[in-house]
């Protein structure tokens, strides 16, 4: 009996302790990335990004994605960098997403294709803003990023025909839905009541 309790207590710290440490290195790796970046070590900064990818860290794709474009630490490569975009970005980061319209708006590393542009824009303007409102407007890289987006939007929008942006605005719902609205918080800080 005692042989199955702590079978039982060794299965469990298996399954359900580990992956938190593993998840807590992860995101170790990920800070150390951020702060070799910060003193432009980009070669160990793409390192720590790409243990942090291991565990799915989704700004771990987004960062050693820019990395890869600029060939900074690492091989210029814009099609793998286009791959680590395009991975966060089905996942539901934001930046991803919006670097993913950039490309196809200025046919970098893929045909220029300015629905696909279009859609994807609209996609991470989506996400950005839930995460924006999600904290109250205290993550400053969303506003940011909504500015960039915004940005991309207006020069769509002067270029494209009417019936194309219909086709863009169906895309992008596609989009939102597969790509966006499931990685919503469903739960918003507490707001003061006046």
């Amino acid at each position: 009996m005692r042989t199955i309790y702590f079978l039982v207590v060794a299965l469990c710290m298996l399954f359900f302790v580990l992956p938190c440490f593993v998840r807590a290195e992860s995101l170790a790796a990920f800070d150390k990335g951020v702060n070799a970046f910060r003193v432009e070590d980009y070669e160990e900064a793409y390192q720590q990004w790409r243990i942090a990818m291991e565990e799915d860290v989704l700004s771990a794709y987004n960062n050693a994605a820019y990395l890869t474009q600029q060939g900074l630490g690492v091989e210029k490569d814009m099609r793998q960098a286009l791959e680590f975009w395009l991975y966060a970005a089905q996942k539901g980061h934001a930046e991803a997403q919006y670097h993913i319209g950039k490309a196809y708006f200025n046919g970098t590393g893929v045909d220029k294709n300015l629905l696909e542009a279009y859609a994807w824009c609209i996609c991470s303007y989506a996400k950005a803003s839930k995460d924006f409102s999600a904290t109250e407007g205290l993550a400053f890289s969303s506003a940011k990023l909504i500015g960039q987006t915004q940005n991309i939007l207006e020069q769509l929008r002067g270029v494209l025909s009417a019936e194309e942006l219909q086709q863009g605005k169906q895309l992008a719902l596609r989009y939102i839905n597969q790509y966006a609205a499931p990685y919503w918080t469903t739960e918003t800080p507490a707001q003061d009541e006046q």
